[in-house]
């Protein structure tokens, strides 16, 4: 009787916790979907670049579920890029070089390696919701930079 009452506990409480974690998603809380369009304007001069490499281990703690793309350097390190990941939304940051090679993965001459994240609950709401494997997808991951003009 008390293994029954554990397990009815259990599922209620995971029930409870989809339910307010799709509250939370409805509200725009879990969504990557912070620009600042003056800081981070999607104007003029922008290279669109796809990922090279996804990662999505959630379960490995923060900074786990992240891509890899190679930037030509007519966007040097630290200008601003703009992150979007299908069923995810967008962020804005900057980003900082990790050099021509990473975890496997080699950058074309003339580019540069990084790496963007998007938040570890974020990816764990969209593997609960069933839709791991869009994530997974480096198709579904873009980056946008703003370059300096040739």
């Amino acid at each position: 009787m008390r293994t029954l009452m554990r397990t009815l506990y259990a599922v209620l409480l995971l029930a409870g916790l989809i339910s307010a974690s799709d509250w939370f998603w409805r509200a725009g809380l879990l969504k990557d979907s912070q620009c600042d369009e003056r800081r981070y304007p999607l104007g003029s001069l922008l290279v669109t670049v796809p990922a090279l490499k996804v990662v999505v281990e959630p379960w490995a703690g923060r900074h786990h579920v992240y891509a890899l793309f190679a930037l030509p350097e007519t966007c040097p390190p630290g200008r601003p890029m703009t992150l979007t990941v299908v069923g995810v939304g967008r962020s804005c940051d900057s980003a900082q070089s990790l050099g021509p090679e990473q975890e496997g993965v080699t950058a074309p001459p003339g580019h540069y390696l990084i790496r963007r994240h998007i938040h570890t609950r974020t990816a764990l709401w969209l593997l609960l919701r069933g839709q791991g494997g869009p994530l997974r997808q480096p198709g579904n991951w873009t980056l946008r930079c703003v370059a300096f003009p040739p």
